[in-house]
């Protein structure tokens, strides 16, 4: 082709894109603009959905289907026992509960007395606002995220609080949204990836502990397990509730199915009554204490179910009986007790960091808080 061939061709692709019409133009021009957003939007989603484990973050989640067994209680205390056993990690509680029970016994709020708490959500300190910011269309290629924005030391509202402690709640009421939200599993998926990431990324270890509500589909407590390494079971000397709690490990079982959490039950907690001795089939359900004799028929039948639903392929792989805690004849047991605390538990729950729980209860509670404490310093395999 001649020079004054290839002249004449260019000049006819130049009149020729110049008579085209200006819709063309500007459709042209949006899809330039608005694509490239678009796909990298999808694939974060799509590919940024399945859980991800980080060695610097270790969270437990304390859940049960069942209201009423203990989960903010023992939350509060195991937060109380691992920032003091840990003053180098960071202990962060996030609250995942609408009832934000747990929030106001670490602010230090009473009865109807909500004045802390509301000053915690007022400080932004939310999983509401976290999950309003990870939401944006950009994400962090674009805009960052920093999680100190959402979280608040405890001694900023109770100065007794140690300073390694850090809270976490929700908006309350107006989070009961949230079980009638539109978001799936794999959005949420997404934000709890996200947030585990930012706290992985500040090179600090963090070990975070969720308290979730006894309803299993609400949103908040989806995140909770969508989150969480570990899931401690409280639970009561009722095997009615183990219904309910086969729901919860549905629930697990299906975000584990579509690789959307890694969570594992490895350990049940049983709140019960106690007597004062000990014998060896109390010692076969991990208490240190007798039970009364109908309480503990009803924990073997429940512990006998637990056996019989880890052996089932559906279950194998989220009910793991961790050995961090033998028995008195070698082998690892899947249960903890608590006996009934009393007078203590009660003054202690409404003043955690200057009460102290009772020389027998604390014994009980400090099993289970060893054990949290060995799995949050014990390196995950980031293959499984």
């Amino acid at each position: 082709m001649s020079a004054v061939e290839t002249s004449f061709s260019a000049r006819d692709i130049i009149i020729t894109a110049s008579e085209r019409p200006l819709g063309f133009t500007l459709w042209t021009l949006a899809v330039v603009t608005v694509l490239p957003p678009l796909l990298l939007f999808l694939v974060y989603r799509f590919c940024g959905r399945s859980a991800q484990r980080c060695n610097n973050v270790k969270v437990f989640a304390f859940a049960n289907h069942k209201g009423g067994v203990g989960k903010s209680a023992v939350s509060l205390f195991a937060a109380k026992a691992l920032a003091a056993m840990r003053p180098d990690t960071n202990i962060l509680v996030v609250d995942c509960s609408v009832y934000t029970d747990l929030t106001a016994a670490l602010v230090g709020d009473e009865g109807f007395s909500t004045h802390n708490t509301e000053r915690v959500r007022a400080a932004g300190a939310s999983i509401d606002s976290a999950r309003s910011r990870l939401l944006t269309v950009a994400r962090s290629w674009f805009r960052s995220f920093d999680h100190r924005q959402y979280m608040r030391p405890v001694r900023d509202f109770n100065p007794r609080a140690p300073a390694n402690l850090f809270v976490m709640t929700n908006k309350g009421d107006k989070s009961s949204e949230g079980a009638k939200s539109s978001d799936s599993a794999q959005t949420i998926s997404v934000i709890a990836n996200d947030l585990r990431r930012a706290l992985d990324r500040s090179g600090s270890p963090w070990v975070v502990l969720i308290d979730t509500d006894g309803g299993t589909e609400h949103n908040l407590t989806i995140l909770g397990l969508c989150m969480s390494d570990h899931v401690v079971v409280p639970c009561d000397a009722d095997i009615k509730g183990l219904r309910r709690i086969t729901v919860m490990l549905d629930t697990i079982a299906a975000l584990r199915r579509h690789r959307l959490s890694f969570a594992k039950v490895t350990r049940v907690f049983f709140n019960t009554q106690a007597q004062p001795a000990s014998n060896d089939a109390d010692q076969e359900l991990g208490l240190n204490f007798t039970a009364k004799e109908e309480t503990r028929r009803a924990m073997l039948e429940i512990s006998h179910e637990f056996e019989r639903l880890s052996r089932t392929a559906k279950y194998r792989a989220i009910l793991v009986p961790d050995e961090v805690t033998n028995r008195a004849n070698g082998a690892p047991t899947f249960f903890k007790g608590l006996r009934h605390g009393g007078v203590t538990w009660h003054r202690t729950m409404r003043d955690p960091f200057s009460s102290e729980l009772s020389a027998a209860v604390d014994a009980d509670l400090a099993t289970l808080f060893r054990d949290l404490d060995h799995l949050s310093q014990r390196r995950l395999n980031l293959d499984q």
